[in-house]
C-alpha cells in the first residue's frame, strides 16, 4: 500500500508540472501551441535518458539510494523552474525534471513485483501501472486548477512538497518491505535433531582372496 501510495504521489507533480509550463509558456512568453511541439521534444529526450539511466544507477548506487538522489535532484528541478527568466531556460529544466521523473516511474514499475509473493506479482504489476496512470490524470487536473489559482510558483511548491511526501512513502515502504528470497527456510540447528551416531553395518569386500571390512560409523 505505501508503495503504491507513493508512486500515486510522484505521478501528480510529474503531470502538473508539465500541464503548468503550458500555460505559463502561453500567459508569460505568448507561445504558440504550435511552438509549445519543441517542449514535447524535450520532455520526449528527458524520459529517454531517463531510461537509460536506470540499468546503470541502479546496479552502481543502488535501486534504493537510486531512487533518492532522482527525488532530490526532482525537488530541485522543480523549485528552480520558479525562478525561469526565459522560456528557453524554462524548457532546460523542464528537460531535467522529466530525467529523474522518468526514472523513478520506470524503476519504481520494475521494483514493484517485490512487494508480493511471486504467484501475485502479475497481479500487482498491474495495479501498479493502474496507480500510476491515476495519479498522472490527477496531476493534470491539479495541475491547471491549481495554475489558475496560484500560478506557476504554486504549481511548483506544491509539486515539490508532493514530491517529497512520495519520497517519504517510498522510504517507509522499503523498511516494510517483505522477504520473500526464502520461502523455504532450512533450520538452523537441523544437526541437533539428527540422531548423535549412525550406525552402519560393515561391508565386506573380497580382493584378490584378501577381506577388507571396512567400518562405517
Amino acid at each position: 500500500v505505501l508503495f503504491n501510495l507513493s508512486c500515486l504521489c510522484w505521478n501528480i507533480p510529474h503531470n502538473a508540472v508539465f500541464t503548468a509550463f503550458a500555460f505559463w509558456a502561453k500567459d508569460k512568453f505568448l507561445i504558440s501551441v504550435e511552438k509549445l511541439g519543441s517542449s514535447l521534444f524535450v520532455v520526449g529526450a528527458a524520459e529517454l535518458v531517463g531510461v537509460f539511466c536506470v540499468s546503470y544507477l541502479s546496479t552502481t548506487v543502488g535501486v534504493y539510494n537510486s531512487l533518492y538522489i532522482m527525488t532530490a535532484w526532482f525537488f530541485v528541478a522543480i523549485i528552480a523552474f520558479i525562478f525561469s527568466p526565459t522560456y528557453a531556460v524554462g524548457l532546460v529544466l523542464i528537460f531535467f525534471i522529466y530525467v529523474p521523473g522518468e526514472y523513478v516511474i520506470v524503476l519504481t514499475i520494475a521494483e514493484a513485483e517485490a512487494y508480493v509473493k511471486p504467484e501475485f506479482r502479475t497481479t500487482l504489476i498491474g495495479i501498479n501501472f493502474t496507480v500510476q496512470f491515476i495519479g498522472r490524470s490527477l496531476g493534470a487536473l491539479i495541475g491547471e486548477s491549481l495554475y489558475e489559482h496560484t500560478g506557476i510558483v504554486g504549481v511548483c511548491s506544491v509539486s515539490a512538497a508532493v514530491a517529497i511526501v512520495s519520497g517519504m512513502l517510498l522510504l517507509a515502504a522499503e523498511k516494510n518491505k517483505p522477504d520473500f528470497s526464502s520461502r523455504f527456510p532450512t533450520s538452523t540447528n537441523s544437526a541437533s535433531t539428527a540422531p548423535s551416531e549412525i550406525h552402519q553395518l560393515p561391508t565386506n569386500f573380497r580382493v584378490d582372496d584378501e577381506i577388507m571390512e571396512i567400518n562405517q560409523t
